[in-house]
């Protein structure tokens, strides 16, 4: 009788009847992760670019721009770091204090139909935060002039100051340049 009232047997209220204070509340208590959830799935998504006028490692998108970045691969191997995030450039709604990469838009490669890896990392200093485990990893074989979808990225919630940086590796080639946009969410907490 207990359980069909929102209760367990002892009296105490069970989990699902709890009230629950979002991504305000206890980080890491399941209503934190169910509300982090929520919000990553039904959340305002915000497209940046290449700024007009970027500004040393403070300032390097703009959400107007329609300049796509552009990184380049190395000989079969990492190329150098590209900024795309800079330290003054979130929040782009006020109020807001964190922000994760959601999708990656490829809109043209130098590299036609080759097997490329692209890494993301948020850190003062890329090659550090991969060595911390601050990075998401993905692979895609783009085409050249085929339709271009965005596909879909996971990465950890950031701070609004942290700074943002993308590399990729063309497989088996010596450079290789892929042009893209990043689609980002914004958390209050």
């Amino acid at each position: 009788m207990c359980s069909e009232l929102g209760f367990k047997s002892d009296g105490e209220a069970k989990i699902d009847d709890l009230e629950v204070n979002g991504l305000l509340g206890v980080e890491d208590s399941l209503a934190y992760k169910v509300n982090e959830i929520e919000k990553h799935l039904h959340n305002w998504e915000r497209w940046i670019g290449l700024a007009a006028s970027p500004s040393g490692e403070t300032h390097r998108f703009d959400i107007d721009s329609m300049t796509p970045f552009q990184m380049d691969a190395g000989n079969d191997t990492w190329g150098a770091w590209l900024q795309i995030v800079g330290s003054a450039d979130f929040p782009i709604t006020p109020g807001m204090v964190k922000r994760d990469a959601h999708r990656i838009l490829i809109t043209d490669v130098e590299r036609d139909k080759q097997i490329t890896r692209i890494q993301i990392a948020g850190g003062e200093d890329p090659d550090a935060a991969v060595l911390a485990g601050n990075y998401t990893e993905f692979m895609v074989t783009p085409q050249k002039d085929a339709k271009q979808v965005p596909v879909d990225i996971m990465t950890g919630r950031a701070g609004t100051t942290v700074k943002g940086w993308a590399r990729c590796w063309v497989n088996g080639q010596d450079t290789g340049t892929v042009d893209f946009f990043i689609g980002v969410h914004e958390y209050e907490g």
